[in-house]
């Protein structure tokens, strides 16, 4: 409490209980108190990982993407690997002023903020009347991690409708995977592929690899590899996210499967991640690939 929030115009004041993923981030709502410390600006959630700016998701007053309502009440968020956030928010509808349950989901990687249903939205032949979402606040210690979003971004959400039939559904409508640049559905060596040869590539010059930037800084550069392997790709441990020098994408970074990948290909032109090119320039060598390697040997995500 006492420090600015993101945007500077206030101050945060009081928190709820507190989300942690295995990536390292955290995400919690807040109250925002004004300069002064007389009064409100309402209550936010928002997203940090303590190395880096502090994203703010939603703030209550703020429009919805579609522009025909406000956030009113936002609740405890919960949070998955991908840095992806859903809550539960009552909403008011601005030409008609009546209010809503919804659930909306926050993409990290894509700074979105999709609804994934309403009430008074048509379900299983009917209209929906009531929701709820398992979030962090409403975990029992004997329910360990589990929340009402997936690794995959998928809701699981509790439904009444309006014909007295009541339910648990996931919600159909699950943002695109980002760094799926073959749109398969899954990140993985192929999507790291289209990396080998485009580093230090200009976008003006090449408008149809612009994906592969994924800081828009206007450049193909290690800075994006490195934040595709590092929060994108999906381990076969089911994680999101892996270190320079995990060939086999398994989730850790070892002598066995991967050291021995890289020497056994070392010196070698054109070569894939899965062999040992960790930088993707095509060359399997000592200074590009060796020095990325080994500083991880026994890292485990």
């Amino acid at each position: 409490s006492g420090r600015r929030v993101p945007a500077g115009d206030g101050f945060f004041s009081g928190f709820t209980p507190f989300v942690l993923n295995n990536s390292g981030q955290v995400a919690f709502s807040s109250s925002v108190a004004q300069p002064d410390g007389v009064g409100s600006l309402g209550n936010a959630i928002f997203l940090g990982d303590g190395m880096g700016a502090t994203t703010e998701i939603v703030r209550t007053g703020d429009v919805t993407p579609d522009g025909g309502s406000t956030f009113s009440s936002i609740s405890t968020p919960t949070l998955n690997d991908r840095g992806q956030v859903a809550f539960l928010t009552n909403l008011r509808e601005i030409d008609f002023g009546s209010r809503k349950l919804a659930i909306f989901l926050f993409d990290n990687n894509e700074s979105a903020l999709t609804e994934v249903i309403r009430v008074g939205e048509p379900l299983l032949g009917s209209t929906v009347s009531n929701l709820d979402l398992l979030t962090a606040n409403r975990l029992e210690p004997a329910g360990g991690e589990r929340s009402g979003l997936n690794a995959s971004g998928q809701i699981a959400f509790q439904f009444s409708l309006n014909d007295g039939r009541s339910g648990i559904a996931i919600a159909i409508a699950t943002p695109a995977l980002h760094g799926d640049f073959d749109n398969n559905g899954v990140v993985n060596l192929i999507d790291l592929g289209f990396y080998s040869g485009n580093i230090n590539v200009e976008i003006n010059g090449n408008p149809s690899l612009a994906e592969l930037d994924l800081n828009n800084d206007g450049t193909i550069d290690a800075q994006d590899l490195a934040a595709h392997y590092s929060q994108c790709v999906q381990t076969s441990n089911g994680r999101f996210g892996t270190f320079a020098g995990d060939a086999n994408l398994d989730g850790t970074v070892d002598v066995l499967n991967d050291a021995f990948a890289l020497v056994g290909n070392l010196g070698r032109n054109a070569s894939s991640w899965s062999e040992g090119d960790f930088n993707c320039d095509r060359v399997v060598n000592v200074l590009g690939d060796a020095f990325a390697l080994v500083p991880n040997l026994g890292k485990s995500n």
